[in-house]
């Protein structure tokens, strides 16, 4: 989900990273996908449940933490980082 918003591949090596670089409109997007699995596997799928809400849980951590998307800058290509 990360990666088709535009936020570039570095920033999703790990789950954290990847929350913390969702740019707002992406991370209501996955609030709510993760809402409604909860919602839609409570009674037939309970562990399927648990991990939609501790995934949650845990980006509503990290996006109170990061309010605003964390992005690396892009490395300058070698070429242009020398000096002449």
């Amino acid at each position: 989900i990360s990666v088709r918003a535009g936020v570039l591949g570095a920033d999703c090596s790990d789950l954290e990273g990847m929350l913390a670089a969702m740019p707002p409109l992406i991370r209501d997007r996955v609030k709510l996908m993760l809402e409604g699995i909860a919602i839609q596997t409570e009674y037939d799928e309970p562990d399927m449940t648990l991990a939609a809400r501790y995934i949650l849980r845990l980006a509503q951590t990290v996006w109170d933490d990061n309010p605003h998307p964390l992005v690396r800058a892009p490395a300058w290509p070698r070429s242009l980082s020398r000096s002449r």
